[in-house]
């Protein structure tokens, strides 16, 4: 265990050992400006680490595999630094409650993990990419994690077509569909595409279906193919990022009569517009969460 990093559970050479130091130590006395800049010194630590591949006590309910070439992952190895705690603190509100999870947009697990291991939920989870899968369902076996189903799919609106998608392998945010022919070929992959309604179609009968939505720019197609599980007792976290201040999503639900509340590090708090949604976005590198419920109960809850 460093002193600066969360537990190392596997053998590190010790030029990436000095340098996972020095990014916790970045990481503490960047906290002032938002831990900016660290992002940048994540990606020279494949320098010192090679094809290195660490496992990381992430969470005490969460391991992850994560390479030394991913820069993303790498910025919350430091031990002051949480993963997206506005999602656990939803997760802990729900503890209680029967919930089916699905985890669009699953990336390398975490929250697969957390859903499965720490509340014991079944969970749906979602991947496009075939080499973040791959890592995927190698972390759900480093956990020992029994109730998840992965699905190698595109999110949309309709089942059985094809998108194309551009991968980055050191920048899982840089996913996107392609737009032009123009994009070198080795990046592309061909996805089939899957729709919310139908992956939950045959699941365990729970009392809430809760969606988190990490779809790379396709929420709007996500949300209309899952008109029939929005329809019932369910709530969607989804992203709203600093470099796109317009909240879109956030107008769409809103205009469909969904609430919308935003987790502000101590509580949930209703937003009612678009505007107010924007007012939140504060770095125009980051992404924030929001949540968006139909359920009065649910709503209830949230802002206990």
């Amino acid at each position: 265990m460093g002193m600066l990093t969360k537990p190392v559970l596997s053998p590190v050479p010790i030029p990436l050992r000095i340098g996972l130091e020095a990014l916790g130590l970045a990481s503490f006395l960047s906290r002032v400006v938002s831990h900016r800049g660290l992002f940048a010194l994540a990606a020279r630590l494949k320098l010192l680490g090679r094809e290195s591949d660490l496992v990381i006590q992430m969470h005490p309910a969460v391991k992850l595999h994560v390479a030394a070439a991913d820069a993303y992952w790498l910025c919350f190895t430091p031990k002051d630094r949480e993963y997206e705690a506005e999602i656990e603190a939803l997760l802990e509100r729900f503890a209680d409650v029967a919930v089916r999870f699905v985890d669009a947009g699953a990336n390398i697990g975490y929250w697969s993990i957390m859903a499965s291991r720490r509340f014991g939920w079944p969970v749906i989870a979602i991947e496009a990419a075939h080499v973040t899968a791959t890592k995927l369902r190698r972390n759900l076996a480093l956990n020992g994690c029994q109730t998840v189903t992965v699905c190698e799919n595109a999110i949309s609106n309709a089942d059985g077509g094809f998108v194309e998608f551009h991968f980055d392998a050191l920048f899982h945010a840089g996913a996107h569909v392609v737009e032009s022919t123009g994009t070198a070929r080795d990046s592309v992959q061909r996805v089939p595409t899957l729709t919310i309604d139908k992956a939950l179609t045959g699941g365990p009968e729970c009392f809430l279906t809760l969606i988190k939505l990490d779809v790379e720019g396709q929420e709007r197609l996500a949300l209309e193919g899952a008109r029939e599980t929005l329809a019932g007792n369910s709530i969607v976290v989804y992203e709203e990022h600093g470099s796109n201040p317009a909240c879109e999503v956030t107008k769409l639900l809103l205009a469909q009569g969904f609430s919308i509340v935003y987790f502000d590090h101590r509580h949930f708090i209703p937003v009612k517009s678009g505007e107010e949604a924007s007012s939140k976005l504060l770095q125009r590198s980051v992404g924030y969460n929001f949540v968006a419920t139909r359920s009065d109960w649910a709503l209830l809850r949230l802002l206990q």
